[in-house]
């Protein structure tokens, strides 16, 4: 999917620059076991077993693509810090032993033009939640103890992908995709008036694509993504998002993405954007210049707007500007 992750979910991402990296660059490596398995021509099993464990990597607070989230728990710790008291931040991950291990599986398979995919994850929630607990005193002074915790969720997901080669234009040539990822057990923080506690939900959340090249060598994608929660509320409270927002219990960002080349594919330039329907967006124009067999040289930009609590609209004053240089060896 272009510009979000449904399925992608087995390795923990380096979210530094949001999710503006290339998908293949951002992964965080992981040391696992993969056992693949072809019981018929086109059908593949795939086995994974990953004892090892990492959380995305977040911006931390003051960092240009640090989550909203994150600076007001900063601005927070701070005040706690101002009234003297003390302020305790901890990590719970899980062990690294066999039965914390993550394993996947995922049958593929191609019947014709039409491809698909049935999937399962068990493992623990990579972003986190933070859990807060205040002591008081006597003795003083008053302490608060914050704990990031990751606990076991389990993902089920189906993907396909159709390519139409027999009909009238213009839906000759179209290939429509998907994905589809059912999150149990979800971990979220959730506010009501100005006290906070984590729950646990599940998430529904899909891509719809259709792609298509429209005149001679220019491709264009369209993308209509959900995310859906299992409830709009927990007893009462908001669910927040990464941007300190409350979250809507369903959500919709529609994408499109439209690219070319020139110069025998020597020059190819593209422009990705995102409209979420809290009003605010993101749009990525890029142009990638083949200076020889080995040497790529890349020109882009990241330009967003919206409000404050939103997705995108949290970097609304983070404009990027940027060049890039590729050498294979």
């Amino acid at each position: 999917a272009d510009g979000v992750k449904i399925l992608d979910q087995v390795n923990p991402f380096d979210n530094r620059e949001f999710t503006l990296d290339d998908w293949a660059d951002s992964k965080i490596p992981l040391w696992m076991a993969k056992l693949e398995l072809s019981p018929k021509v086109n059908g593949t099993v795939q086995l994974l077993f990953i004892p090892d464990f990492e959380p995305h990597f977040l911006s931390p607070a003051g960092a240009p693509f640090a989550y909203r989230a994150t600076t007001l728990g900063a601005e927070k710790i701070a005040y706690y810090e101002s009234l003297g008291y003390e302020v305790h931040q901890d990590e719970d991950r899980p062990a690294q032993t066999f039965e914390n291990s993550k394993i996947g599986v995922r049958w593929r398979d191609i019947v014709g033009t039409f491809e698909y995919s049935i999937n399962y994850l068990h493992g623990y929630d990579m972003y986190g939640a933070t859990k807060s607990r205040v002591v008081l005193p006597p003795p003083p002074p008053v302490k608060v103890y914050l704990t990031k915790i990751y606990r076991p969720i389990e993902l089920v997901g189906c993907s396909f992908s159709q390519s139409i080669t027999e009909a009238p234009e213009p839906v000759q040539g179209l290939t429509i995709r998907g994905e589809f990822a059912w999150t149990h057990n979800d971990y979220v923080n959730c506010k009501k008036g100005n006290t906070g506690f984590v729950s646990k939900i599940d998430t529904y959340n899909y891509v719809l694509g259709f792609d298509k090249y429209i005149v001679t060598n220019w491709f264009a994608s369209f993308q209509f993504i959900q995310f859906i929660n299992s409830q709009d509320k927990v007893r009462g409270a908001d669910i927040l998002n990464s941007a300190g927002g409350v979250t809507d219990q369903f959500q919709t960002i529609l994408s499109l993405k439209v690219s070319t080349d020139f110069f025998h594919e020597k020059v190819k330039p593209e422009i990705l954007g995102l409209w979420d329907d809290d009003n605010d967006w993101r749009i990525s124009p890029k142009v990638k210049w083949e200076i020889c067999d080995r040497v790529w040289f890349t020109l882009g930009a990241h330009i967003f707007w919206g409000p404050s609590d939103t997705l995108f609209g949290q970097f609304d004053d983070n404009d990027e500007f940027f060049t890039e240089i590729r050498i294979s060896i």
